[in-house]
């Protein structure tokens, strides 16, 4: 278990949980100076610019740099996203996300879900509806929550190879949070798959401030990451254990953003396969997806989770209209993905882990991807370590000098650091180290997350471009102190772009994004007197919540406080219809949004 955190959407401390320090905290560009990060050798020093040529970064090793050189090498993306280079970056990716070795194919339907074990009632846990201003529980009568076990099938896991694989193993029991409500009859709901902040495992705490009332329009599954735990309150760092009732202890062994997106794609197979009628395909008895439902007393009973959430889940062929051509698209849940914080960089690579299958698969008869996505939502994400402040981490974790310096307070970052060490040590080349780093980076996988966004109601696998575009938020603080929103502004700025090249290739209809954020009043005071608010201020501070409404919609991307804006100068690419109303907050914001265009 790691103790740094990203905190997550609408979320602060749990009563009891301890706060970071301030000077734990990255800085952003305008508190950054060179000297910060002059303890590097030579030798390192060549080692990161060997790095940062294959990635084609902007960046000149001689002598000092003045403040507006360095911004501008922070501003320019990586050129492996330029015209001449992303296809052959994308086919790399593709190749390393589905092993593309026809020597070892994979059986027709091959699934990343080995099994469903049990899925038990939490008594501890009351559902409810947590007003992220006030800290007020409504009770969610109509919400259970559940723990869902489960086992995932490492040969179909599709992920960056690696020695250790003992958190792949057929035998490595996960465990996930999973809320149903119950629905009057007829009325059928869609699958969010949900992916939380920081590196200190998931609590249905902060499920309650994301979705409030929400959790009774949706059906929400939400993993812990490998070597985490769920808890349900919060987690102590200080004494090492969860606040409130422990769920379930940590198991696996973590990847930064890699196998944590294999646990959001295998836990929403789990989920697809489990509602997918047996009868529809014979392979899928041996899945164990009939596993009992156990009732608080641990003891089995007759319901089934495929009975459970066959009638609750709405499928694609089931929406009005729906013109699907393809037989298991019909029959496949509604799916969206949201994540917060360090959880929406593992939604980005989740959607590209997608992508790639849909790429490698279309070509192969036979194979079907599971993973099937309409809507995403970015609360407060990372999005890149190429450009931004975020880009200067990235150095310090290649030289492996971050230890000393603010950035170590980044969750993961001691795994970050950890997996440039044979590349620091001269054990493998800059290309071998380059095909590590560029999945886990989201703004690299970009042209496959766009590939795998759409609305696969109207999916024809004769002819893909054909399918309507899915949709994007990301939602950011303009003075956000933790994950700058300039992560946000240059993921957004390069998604329209994206979307465009692969409509062009034929490959998806690309995505229709909404990137949005929040500045506050004039009249607002930065917070002060509390070290965890100066440090946090729009990263989960409940004062900017408080505060902030959207003035406006005026799209300028170049002022700190720029409020809408679109991926894309043309206007196919930028939705806004959801901002009809004037005075939405945060919170607003990505409710409305997810009701106007996530088929809630």
């Amino acid at each position: 278990m790691r103790s740094r955190v990203w905190l997550s959407f609408f979320l602060l401390a749990a009563p009891g949980c301890d706060a970071p320090q301030s000077s734990g905290i990255p800085p952003t560009i305008e508190d950054y100076t060179l000297e910060d990060a002059e303890t590097s050798s030579q030798e390192l020093e060549k080692t990161w610019l060997s790095f940062a040529a294959a990635l084609q970064l902007n960046i000149s090793g001689e002598g000092s740099k003045s403040s507006e050189v360095l911004e501008e090498e922070l501003r320019t993306p990586s050129g492996l996203l330029s015209d001449a280079s992303y296809q052959d970056t994308t086919q790399k990716l593709i190749s390393i996300f589905t092993d593309a070795d026809e020597s070892q194919a994979r059986p027709s339907n091959a699934t990343r879900c080995a099994s469903i074990e049990r899925i038990s009632p939490l008594s501890s846990i009351k559902a409810h509806s947590l007003d992220p201003v006030e800290d007020q529980k409504t009770e969610l009568a109509n919400v259970s929550v559940y723990k869902l076990e489960y086992v995932l099938n490492s040969n179909t896991l599709q992920e960056v190879s690696t020695a250790d694989s003992s958190n792949l193993g057929d035998q490595v029991v996960r465990s996930a949070l999973l809320t149903v409500p119950t629905l009057e009859a007829g009325t059928q709901v869609p699958l969010v798959v949900y992916g939380h902040g920081g590196d200190n495992g998931l609590n249905y705490t902060e499920m309650a401030r994301v979705f409030g009332n929400l959790q009774q329009q949706l059906v929400i599954v939400a993993p812990s990451f490998p070597d985490e735990p769920i808890c349900e309150e919060g987690f102590n760092t200080i004494i090492g254990s969860c606040v409130g009732a422990t769920i379930s202890s940590p198991s696996g062994v973590s990847r930064p953003f890699d196998t944590d997106a294999n646990e959001m794609l295998g836990l929403q197979d789990c989920i697809t396969r489990a509602v997918y009628k047996q009868e529809s395909d014979a392979s899928l008895s041996a899945l164990g997806l009939n596993a009992p439902l156990n009732n608080e007393t641990g003891e089995t009973t007759n319901e089934t989770l495929n009975a459970t959430l066959a009638n609750a889940l709405r499928r694609y062929g089931e929406l009005s209209g729906a013109t699907t051509t393809d037989a298991f698209s019909a029959r496949h849940p509604v799916s969206h993905l949201v994540g917060s914080s360090r959880g929406s960089m593992t939604s980005l690579i989740a959607l590209a882990k997608s992508g790639a299958s849909h790429r490698a698969e279309s070509s192969r008869e036979g194979k079907i991807s599971l993973s099937r996505f309409q809507c995403t939502a970015l609360l407060f994400p990372p999005t890149t370590f190429t450009m931004g402040t975020f880009r200067l981490a990235l150095e310090l974790f290649v030289k492996g000098l971050a230890e000393f310096t603010r950035f170590f307070a980044l969750p993961t970052a001691d795994q970050l650091i950890d997996m440039f060490k044979d590349f620091r040590e001269g054990n493998i080349s800059t290309d071998e180290m380059l095909l590590k780093y560029i999945p886990i980076d989201a703004l690299l996988n970009i042209h496959l997350s766009t590939t795998a966004l759409r609305n696969w109601s109207g999916h024809d696998p004769a002819n893909p471009s054909n399918t309507s575009p899915g949709k994007l938020l990301a939602i950011h603080g303009s003075q956000d102190k933790v994950v700058n929103s300039e992560q946000s502004l240059y993921f957004g700025q390069q998604i329209g772009l994206a979307s465009q090249r692969v409509r062009g290739l034929g490959w998806a209809p690309g995505a229709t994004s909404s990137i949005l954020a929040f500045a506050p009043p004039a009249d607002t005071p930065y917070p002060t007197g509390n070290p965890f608010s100066d440090a946090i201020f729009q990263h989960g501070d409940t004062t900017f919540f408080r505060s902030t409404q959207i003035a406006d919609s005026s799209v300028d991307a170049n002022q700190p406080g720029w409020g809408i804006i679109s991926g894309s100068a043309a206007p196919s690419f930028y939705d806004s219809s959801f901002m009809n109303e004037s005075g939405s907050t945060p919170p607003e914001a990505f409710k409305t949004w997810m009701s106007a265009n996530c088929s809630l």
